[in-house]
């Protein structure tokens, strides 16, 4: 009997790994398939995870991002159609979606992302299921999925990973690293469908940041597209550090000195590590907005400018706070995961 999960992202990955973990106990054997992007197969294969690699990111264009979908589509129908699967665990990925619902396969949906427009109306209208932090107002799933298919639990998917990993200091070592000396620096996700900043010519806007973060800080970088890698590599060179492989993130936000990102997940994830971050996403994220109420240290800066001109004094802020107490307050994601899949399965 196979449980199929699908991983797009660094995020989904460390995700999908707990889960496969968890129902591999129960005696279900896991197929993870996922596509050529980011850092997204490194993880997996260093979580000890083979994953069924199939496509790739379709990039900046709607045409190509249509092509790579259908490309991949056609890929997947193929080879889960040989398979008895039993359920489908997914965080709203279209493709997989798609074919699942096609072979009548349960599908089990998970989002915290109400902002990720095209990508939900792809894909929740053909789900059995989903399940979203309690933070997310009902009805902005609900247009798309019926309420009593909604399932939510009070907490972030990435208490998921936080709650199990104990960070170490090997990753330093790796890098050369000492604690609290570098700033981890992720830039915007600029090609996604629901980002619609104003075009700009060059791929990111990061550097005006690495402009005004201080000399004596390492600046660890983790791209999200080729353009971003050259165009930094090239106006930076050696005051930047691009990680050429995968590496434990959640160890080297731990002992960072402040993390940025043009996304939510790492400066997610390093709030609810009581580690100082981040986020210049142009639009309000329910769940940054939420982790900032309950008092973990995350900023975020819609205005890109205020955020360069204001830096200075985010470094002059505490590095880590302590955030077991407001920790003990949220809900693990992974037994009401579990729980909704066992009964999809039945």
């Amino acid at each position: 009997m196979v449980i199929w999960l699908e991983a797009l992202t660094g995020k989904q990955a460390l995700l999908m790994g707990i889960i496969s973990e968890e129902l591999s106990k129960l005696g279900y054997e896991i197929l993870i398939t996922t596509r050529r992007y980011d850092y997204t197969v490194g993880i997996l294969k260093m979580l000890g995870y083979k994953p069924l690699v199939i496509g790739g990111y379709g990039g900046k264009t709607l045409e190509g991002k249509l092509i790579a979908s259908a490309e991949r589509q056609l890929k997947l129908a193929k080879q889960i159609s040989r398979l008895k699967v039993e359920l489908h665990v997914t965080f709203t990925s279209p493709d997989s979606s798609r074919v699942a619902f096609g072979l009548g396969v349960p599908i089990l949906a998970l989002s915290d992302s109400p902002h990720s427009h095209f990508v939900n109306r792809l894909s929740l209208p053909l789900a059995d299921r989903l399940i979203t932090p309690k933070c997310i107002p009902l009805e902005l799933f609900s247009k798309l999925i019926e309420s009593d298919k909604i399932i939510q639990f009070n907490g972030l998917f990435e208490l998921a990973w936080i709650l199990r990993k104990k960070p170490n200091r090997e990753v330093l070592e790796e890098l050369g690293l000492k604690e609290g000396s570098y700033v981890i620096l992720r830039p915007e996700e600029r090609y996604a469908a629901y980002y619609r900043e104003p075009e700009v010519e060059k791929p990111t806007v990061a550097d005006e940041l690495i402009k005004v973060i201080p000399s004596d800080y390492d600046i660890i970088v983790f791209p999200r597209y080729p353009e971003q890698e050259r165009f930094l590599k090239n106006k930076f060179g050696k005051r930047i550090i691009i990680p050429k492989k995968s590496l434990d993130t959640i160890s080297l936000i731990k002992f960072s000195a402040l993390v940025i990102t043009g996304g939510s997940t790492l400066a997610q994830e390093a709030a609810l590590m009581g580690i100082r971050a981040v986020t210049y996403f142009p639009y309000e994220v329910i769940t940054c907005k939420e982790i900032m109420r309950l008092g973990f240290p995350l900023h975020h800066f819609k205005d890109f400018k205020e955020l360069v001109n204001s830096l200075e004094e985010v470094f002059a802020l505490e590095r880590e706070v302590n955030v077991s107490e407001l920790l003990s307050r949220l809900e693990d994601p992974i037994p009401v995961i579990l729980k909704n899949a066992l009964e999809l399965i039945k």
